[in-house]
């Protein structure tokens, strides 16, 4: 058996007999050589011969000097990615936090000033102490440079849930002893009829205000103004520390009041609803995080009330919205809006979806 002029050393490519990345055959006598590119070229054969070496073009001339990151590399690597990102999303936190504390601070000392809550007075001067504490914490967290980004994110995160637990509670101060008093202060039919006029005066007024609102509170619409400033108002663009407040402001409580609000006295201007100027003016990521955030309000209200099942359909496309891999569809605003006419007259209430422009 004869391989003619054909050797190894003669070859660069034939490193050595039957090893990567050439095979040779003797099939009828006759020689058969099968090589590979030289990218492919394995280690051990370019190692066995010089000339394969030699043959290879910078940068991979010679032996690759090949060597695996260690564990500690890796998570160095990875931390410095992360950094940055977790630094912006703590930044805009601690912003939004505090506008929070602004809003809820403002709302309790009026709630003080309100006879109507003066048996409540040491409940909201609790809750005021707990947003200064709140608030200490958040200025604290700017001057700690020892804390590392993911840590400074999971403390304003810690903080925010605080606050919103804050938000909750006054937003529920004195409804179970309302409801209470309500109970204990049944009146008999004869008391209710000598003060008849008296009530219905007084009925009368209260309808008057609540339905000139469509009733709606003044807070709601204080809110739904502070969505105007971050949306429409602001001379550089979308205030996101305003935007962001406000949409973690939001609860089961209070979301029909604001929507109803924001129709009554800004949809004019744009036909927009309040769900609409959200998804033009939010980024991708306020609409996944805020989007999600009003759905599983609405989803609330929409289970309290005995129609979540009626709603379901509208749930399901903001779901996948929200779950979008690409881009977030700013026309999920109608599924929004269809929940909450729907939550709306369950109440007695009307929501005008029609008045409002999609496209």
């Amino acid at each position: 058996m004869s391989y003619g002029n054909v050797t190894y050393q003669s070859y660069a490519n034939i490193p050595f007999m039957n090893v990567l990345p050439c095979i040779t055959t003797n099939f009828g006598g006759d020689l058969q050589v099968a090589t590979i590119p030289d990218y492919a070229s394995a280690p051990i054969g370019i190692q066995l011969n010089g000339l394969a070496q030699q043959a290879l073009t910078p940068p991979l001339a010679g032996l690759p000097n090949v060597q695996v990151p260690s564990q500690d590399q890796v998570n160095n690597y990875v931390n410095a990615l992360f950094a940055p990102i977790a630094n912006n999303i703590a930044s805009s936190n601690i912003n939004s936090n505090l506008a929070n504390i602004k809003m809820t601070r403002d709302k309790l000392n009026a709630m003080l000033l309100d006879d109507k809550n003066k048996d409540h007075k040491d409940e909201i001067n609790s809750l005021l102490d707990r947003l200064k504490k709140a608030e200490e914490e958040l200025v604290e967290l700017t001057t700690k440079t020892e804390l590392s980004a993911a840590e400074a994110l999971k403390e304003s995160n810690r903080i925010g849930d605080e606050i919103r637990n804050i938000i909750n509670d006054a937003n529920n101060i004195g409804k179970a002893k309302t409801n209470k008093a309500d109970d204990e202060n049944q009146v008999d039919e004869n008391e209710q009829v000598d003060n008849n006029e008296e009530t219905d005066n007084e009925e009368v007024n209260e309808n008057n205000e609540t339905q000139g609102k469509k009733g709606y509170s003044d807070e709601a619409l204080d809110i739904a103004d502070e969505f105007y400033d971050a949306t429409y108002s602001s001379s550089i663009g979308t205030d996101n520390d305003k935007f962001n407040a406000v949409c973690e402001y939001l609860n089961k409580d209070n979301i029909i009041d604001v929507m109803l609000a924001w129709e009554d006295s800004h949809s004019a201007e744009e036909n927009e609803s309040f769900m609409t100027a959200f998804m033009f003016d939010a980024d991708r990521s306020q609409k996944i995080k805020y989007g999600k955030h009003i759905r599983n309000v609405l989803f609330k209200k929409a289970k309290e009330l005995g129609i979540s099942n009626e709603c379901r359909e509208d749930f399901a496309k903001i779901d996948k919205e929200m779950n979008s891999w690409i881009y977030v569809d700013n026309d999920v605003a109608k599924n929004y809006d269809n929940i909450i006419k729907k939550i709306a007259e369950k109440e007695g209430r009307t929501y005008n979806t029609e008045k409002f422009k999609y496209d």
